[in-house]
């Protein structure tokens, strides 16, 4: 254990790992406080978890102010505190997710993100600590306009923003679109992990090294748009980008019983779309996203970027390469 608190809970994680983990989340020093480190050293120790007694039946390893509040031994009127000072900061920076099963519902609780809880259990804790289950009247299944089944939503923000890409993104952008993969709940995760889960469009099979969280296809114009939800980590980069490109140009790739693709057409081509819930996730990985690629935010949904990188360190003037030209007639 890495210290005992004044209410007497045993922190999994010093306070000098929890800044190191917040830092690897693009947490800047000085949007630390007292109370976002207490908070964080509270919710990552499975002692706060096994003893406290939450309102209104949440699910395991889900948590509420009130949670914090009574847990952590704070004054009442530290509420607005614990709010403003550490679950919304976390939330925005994708350390926290954020669920309300429906409007104003008195189960809307916190938890830990995946990326995060996954970069704990593999960098500093021992045992795993769980993403939640969906609570009892949290709708979870998904209707896209272009696909005849319902599909079902894991909690939590990530999966939301994928929902939101499929639902509200892909119809903007496709004539005729064809769910080609989605990555809504943990059903594939065996198989994508193992790299063996196929991608087939018109004709065409192909293995990834990478998979992004969803892929749709417009069968009108021969376009594949593949989509990256992006709430603490993982945009499309260029390395990623690249990836993705050499596969793309590989049929089959040796595996046994996919089609060969002969039917297919002869080319397509490729849309590449980092998601993000926000302006504030999106700037904390401004810098990582590849370019050639397209930028997407649910909170901004009418609205799809280009982001493009050229590179003026040469000896030669680089103006003439700018995409974005604007001429004036006199």
């Amino acid at each position: 254990m890495s210290g005992e608190s004044a209410d007497g809970i045993d922190y999994d994680l010093s306070e000098a790992q929890i800044r190191r983990a917040l830092r690897e989340y693009g947490v800047q020093k000085s949007e630390m406080n007292s109370m976002m480190l207490a908070v964080m050293r509270l919710i990552t120790s499975r002692e706060f978890y096994e003893d406290y007694d939450t309102r209104y039946n949440l699910p395991d390893y889900a948590f509420q102010p009130t949670t914090i509040i009574e847990a952590g031994g704070y004054r009442e009127n530290t509420r607005e505190s614990v709010r403003k000072d550490a679950l919304k900061p976390l939330r925005e920076k994708g350390v926290l997710g954020y669920d309300e099963p429906v409007p104003n519902s008195p189960k809307t609780h916190y938890f830990l993100a995946q990326e995060f809880r996954e970069y704990l259990n593999n960098a500093e804790l021992e045992e795993v600590i769980s993403e939640p289950d969906p609570v009892e009247d949290g709708g979870r299944t998904v209707s896209l306009p272009y696909h005849d089944e319902e599909l079902h939503r894991a909690a939590g923000e990530h999966a939301e923003l994928i929902a939101d890409g499929l639902r509200d993104l892909v119809p903007r952008l496709a004539e005729s679109p064809v769910l080609v993969h989605e990555g809504l709940d943990k059903s594939e995760r065996e198989d994508i992990e193992a790299k063996e889960l196929p991608i087939s469009f018109d004709g065409l099979s192909f293995r990834l090294s990478v998979y992004p969280d969803a892929i749709a296809y417009d069968e009108a114009n021969q376009v594949l748009y593949l989509l990256e939800s992006v709430t603490s980590r993982g945009p499309f980069t260029d390395r990623r980008i690249q990836t993705l490109l050499d596969d793309l140009n590989e049929r089959r790739q040796g595996i046994d019983g996919w089609s060969d693709g002969s039917d297919g057409p002869a080319s397509f081509r490729v849309v590449f779309i980092t998601m993000f819930p926000d302006v504030g996730r999106f700037r904390t990985h401004l810098m990582k996203i590849g370019g050639g690629s397209y930028i997407w935010l649910s909170d901004h949904p009418g609205d799809l970027r280009a982001f493009g990188k050229h590179d003026t360190s040469g000896d030669e003037p680089a103006g003439d390469e700018l995409v974005y030209q604007h001429e004036v007639e006199l």
